[in-house]
């Protein structure tokens, strides 16, 4: 439409909408630039808190808490002096500890005597008995129970130290005989006990 004077009045409809389309670009850019900004600012928090954190001693996202001066551990082999031995368990547990101990640590083996923590031990018990009774006086479950006695030496602080019992079970039909799901049980009570003790040592200590 003609505006004063017969000139073309100016189009500012299309002339706004290259305005508009700019002006969301740049909102995009800057929503995008604030977004890394804030992913940069959240691994530098994450970097920071890391650092901090092995000042202190804690370097492990499982929990484990040790202090910076502590190197090294042995972990002896576990005795067996339950009434009713499982020839394999005693192995198993150490293993287990072990393997635990080394994989959710900085800690190294080393020989006994010569590291700065120490763990040994005992199968103190290892044994079934009736975990539930029917209507009639009849035993419905089982219960398989071990008992774990572990001693934990900090060379140099004997103050710091401790020994504990360490028990765990697991239940299971009483009309099947214990072979036939004895190795499945030990699996998950070795995994509570272990973890247990993991728990004791490197989380509570």
């Amino acid at each position: 439409m003609p505006g004063r004077g017969g000139k073309p009045r100016p189009n500012w409809v299309s002339r706004s909408e290259p305005c508009i389309e700019k002006s969301k670009n740049m909102d995009w850019k800057r929503n995008k630039v604030r977004e890394l900004c804030l992913g940069l600012g959240s691994l530098t928090g994450i970097f920071l808190m890391l650092r901090i954190l092995s000042g202190c001693g804690v370097y492990s996202f499982s929990g484990a808490s040790v202090p910076p001066e502590v190197k090294t551990l042995h972990i002896a082999q576990m005795g067996n002096n339950a009434s009713l031995v499982n020839p394999s368990l005693s192995q198993q547990l150490s293993d287990a500890f072990r393997d635990k101990c080394l994989a959710e640590s900085n800690l190294k083996l080393g020989p006994l005597g010569s590291t700065d923590w120490e763990f040994t031990g005992e199968i103190q018990d290892y044994s079934v008995t009736a975990a539930a009774v029917s209507g009639q006086e009849k035993t419905s479950l089982n219960r398989l129970t071990v008992v774990w006695r572990l001693k934990f030496q900090v060379k140099g602080q004997e103050k710091q130290g401790w020994e504990q019992r360490f028990t765990r079970y697991a239940d299971f039909d009483a009309g099947l005989p214990l072979q036939s799901v004895e190795g499945e049980l030990v699996n998950q009570i070795v995994k509570q006990l272990v973890d247990d003790a993991f728990n004791k040592a490197f989380i509570q200590w």
